[in-house]
């Protein structure tokens, strides 16, 4: 399998700005789904429809930041385990390509599944 180099597309006198914001890009997008994950799991937690886990308040200044350890080591697990099913970005890129047309309709008919 041929390694495709994402950021040879970047000329030469742009290539670290480019690969830095792309990093910090990435670091922001991890954290809104840590964060979006502790979230949802602490919104199912306090209707009742998820069970008993661990929750520890951060800060004793602002609400809502929490930590949820068993929730970050699953989403440590799923993310190595895609990450090692995959072995390549180009095969998830495609299964993400594949699968975000059918993301619209899975959440129009979640509501008919309750």
């Amino acid at each position: 399998m041929q390694f495709v180099n994402v950021f040879g597309c970047a000329a030469d006198p742009v290539f670290w700005p480019v690969f830095i914001i792309a990093t910090l890009a990435a670091i922001v997008g991890s954290q809104a789904v840590i964060t979006a994950t502790f979230s949802i799991i602490k919104q199912c937690h306090a209707l009742g429809c998820f069970p008993r886990v661990k929750v520890v308040h951060t800060s004793k200044h602002i609400y809502g930041q929490i930590y949820i350890p068993e929730i970050n080591w699953i989403l440590m697990i799923l993310t190595l385990a895609i990450t090692i099913g995959f072995q390549d970005t180009t095969i998830i890129g495609n299964a993400y390509g594949n699968l975000f047309p059918y993301e619209p309709l899975s959440l129009s008919l979640s509501p008919c599944l309750w």
